[in-house]
């Protein structure tokens, strides 16, 4: 009888004697967090009852082992010309080498004596325990939209894949674009620190200004929007509004940016409402 498939496994690595991902992991790492995606192939050794789709935990052994990517499988495993077998896995998420989820964290939160064996099914509760803390771990230059999941930090089954215009998710196009444009809004000036605090600090979406194929200047083709404008920004197809068309749109419909009043400041518009009703009330 053979063993139950499992719904996700564990795929470790040693970089010092083998680097399995396509191009490299430094390229894996970029791919990963450009596209949503990077390849490997991963020797498998029993575990052949690998179905596509089957969760993957990828563990970095080393002098410094951790957790360091999320993906699945693509394929069963087969075997390779030299008699042994491999399968071939797509990582959504894959940090960089020093970035990786500590494995001593990992090892004292879910109860295991000593890291799996590459292959080894991850069981449920372990698997729940994995998302907590690497939903917790991924770094927040991965993740310009809070409004995407983190890769990993749910089931597989409660995610589905969106298209996103894969250069305004570019890490460093981003960085290099907020250096140079800052973080508010370039429409409506709005700024996620000021308004809500360090806790938003940094926070804003890019925009990209020319819709072509290759890479846009950072600073000419991206412009820091917050996220009402960035939306109404596309609601021009096919080609989206730019900053000076959302301003004149702002502008033409009489927004005022909102104004908290004081007491002082409500007594006395409440005092002025009363003299304008007496002056009516006294027209002839």
């Amino acid at each position: 009888m053979s063993p139950a498939r499992p719904d996700a496994v564990l795929l470790a690595w040693d970089p010092e004697l083998h680097d399995r991902w396509a191009g490299g992991h430094r390229t894996a790492a970029e791919a990963a967090a450009v596209r949503g995606r990077a390849l490997g192939y991963w020797p498998v050794g029993r575990r052949r009852n690998l179905a596509p789709g089957t969760e993957a935990w990828f563990l970095i052994r080393g002098t410094r082992p951790g957790i360091i990517g999320h993906g699945a499988t693509m394929a069963m495993p087969a075997v390779d010309e030299t008699g042994q077998w491999f399968v071939t896995v797509t990582a959504d998420a894959l940090l960089p080498a020093g970035d990786q989820l500590p494995l001593e964290q990992v090892l004292r939160e879910t109860g295991w004596q000593q890291p799996p064996p590459s292959g080894a099914a991850v069981q449920a509760a372990d698997v729940a325990v994995l998302r907590r803390l690497w939903q917790a771990h991924l770094p927040f230059r991965l993740l310009p939209d809070p409004l995407l999941a983190v890769p990993g930090s749910r089931p597989p089954a409660a995610l589905r894949h969106a298209a996103v215009d894969r250069w305004e998710h570019d890490p460093e196009l981003r960085r290099l674009c907020l250096g140079y444009h800052g973080t508010g809004c370039a429409a409506c000036g709005f700024s996620f620190e000021a308004t809500y605090g360090p806790l938003a600090g940094g926070y804003i979406q890019v925009h990209r200004l020319d819709p072509g194929e290759g890479a846009p200047d950072p600073v000419s083709g991206l412009v820091p929007l917050c996220p009402n404008c960035h939306a109404v920004a596309h609601l021009a197809r096919p080609d989206a509004l730019s900053p000076a068309e959302l301003r004149r749109l702002i502008a033409e419909h009489g927004h005022l940016p909102g104004q908290t009043l004081d007491d002082g400041q409500l007594a006395a518009r409440e005092f002025a409402g009363r003299l304008l009703q007496a002056d009516g009330e006294a027209a002839p």
